[in-house]
């Protein structure tokens, strides 16, 4: 049987793929940003470490609730493209 020529879908599928690895990475990346630059700022700024547990809690907080808001924006925006199974677009999210 002749191969099947790939379809822009296709490509685009891993597109997605790759986007959503890339965002994972940096994601992690970001979060220990902090806890590599400790020593540095332990000196530069001077704070205690119960200043920097607050100021590390404050900023996982803040990147937690800004992942649910994506997330929800995300969903919405999902839903009011009307997707269907019939129409090519299958959402996760609903």
């Amino acid at each position: 049987m002749p191969n099947k020529p790939s379809t822009p879908t296709g490509h685009f599928r891993w597109i997605i793929c790759a986007l959503i690895f890339f965002a994972t990475t940096i994601n992690y990346m970001d979060r220990q940003i902090l806890a590599l630059l400790k020593p540095m700022l332990d000196i530069s700024i001077g704070w205690t470490n119960t200043q920097y547990g607050w100021v590390n809690s404050a900023f996982q907080g803040a990147n937690d609730n800004a992942g649910a808001a994506a997330g929800f924006l995300g969903r919405l925006f999902v839903l009011s493209q009307k997707c269907s199974p019939k129409n090519g677009c299958v959402s996760l999210c609903a």
